[in-house]
């Protein structure tokens, strides 16, 4: 057995499926099964329960899953470890981030970071905060950049832009009778939404999670005209005046100029901000290590 073959089990197992494990990994379906026989040989154990849907881990295959995990983030440590010995200018790391954050936050660092370490190989990995959480877990991804809040408190992390969720109402709605001033910024009573229909994003969704507890705080329960996936398409709606929307500030910046947000009373507001995410330094490799400093350094910059 060796790590190739551990990264084929990691593989089926997220598939859970040979069939499509194997076009992912450019292999076959017989060559595959033929590997999962031998490993299972090897182990005198079976790894996977195969059903009419596809496999899924034994439990067995369960702890085997664990070690392998483990086992290849060492390795890759171990490889890492020894790049920086003979070159201390080269490095391997991976970044973990939303669709989110590709627009607002990889412009700020990742040009600048490549640009002082032009020898790293930087693997970029997109996906939802929770996949990214469960990612730096088990070693497949280095550093996450995500909303909070954080589910797992295993993890390392710090704030590295503040944000906070704004009001763009429909023209239409009878906001501004909810309007007032405060420190020469305009805001919006949450009163107005015991009225006014809101489009939110979805129930696991870090956004939603912020804008459940900023209602949860005021103690109202909003009307929700619909659901989405995306905050981009929440930016979409506002600037058709399709309905009233809460957005992360720094989010609205590049919608029109002409589309005018209103801050929330800060007694009910929750921070919406980009964290960065790591497993504890003690288990960080150099190269993970020297990107999390240089984003430490850079923490509020933007």
């Amino acid at each position: 057995m060796n790590i190739e073959d551990m990264k084929y089990i990691i593989e089926i197992s997220k598939e859970q499926s040979i069939t499509r494990a194997a076009l992912k990994l450019y292999s076959t379906q017989p060559a595959l099964s033929r590997k999962i026989q031998n490993i299972e040989k090897e182990l005198n154990c079976s790894i996977f329960l195969r059903t009419e849907k596809g496999v899924q881990l034994t439990e067995e295959g369960k702890v085997f899953l664990d070690f392998a995990n483990k086992t290849i983030n060492n390795y890759n440590s171990m490889h890492d470890d020894i790049l920086r010995i003979n070159d201390p200018e080269y490095g391997n790391v991976s970044i973990g981030f939303t669709g989110t954050q590709a627009i607002f936050v990889l412009p700020h660092f990742l040009p600048k970071f490549k640009a002082e370490n032009p020898h790293f190989t930087i693997k970029l990995i997109e996906g939802t905060s929770d996949e990214i959480e469960g990612k730096i877990s088990e070693g497949e991804i280095n550093i996450g950049i995500i909303h909070n809040p954080i589910l797992n408190l295993n993890l390392d992390f710090f704030e590295l832009s503040h944000d906070e969720m704004v009001i763009v109402p429909r023209k239409e709605s009878n906001y501004l009778d909810f309007l007032y001033i405060k420190n020469n910024k305009k805001y919006i009573d949450l009163n107005f939404f015991k009225d006014e229909p809101v489009v939110l994003t979805e129930t696991r969704q870090r956004s939603r999670l912020i804008l459940d507890k900023i209602f949860d705080n005021a103690k109202i329960t909003p009307k929700v005209k619909q659901i989405t996936k995306n905050l981009s398409t929440l930016n979409t709606l506002s600037l058709i005046d399709y309905s009233t929307v809460m957005l992360p500030e720094k989010q609205i910046s590049i919608l029109s100029n002409t589309k005018e947000y209103y801050y929330i009373d800060e007694k009910y507001n929750t921070p919406y901000s980009f964290f960065v995410a790591t497993l504890s330094d003690n288990n960080l490799s150099p190269s993970t290590q020297k990107l999390k400093a240089f984003l430490k350094a850079h923490q509020y910059s933007f």
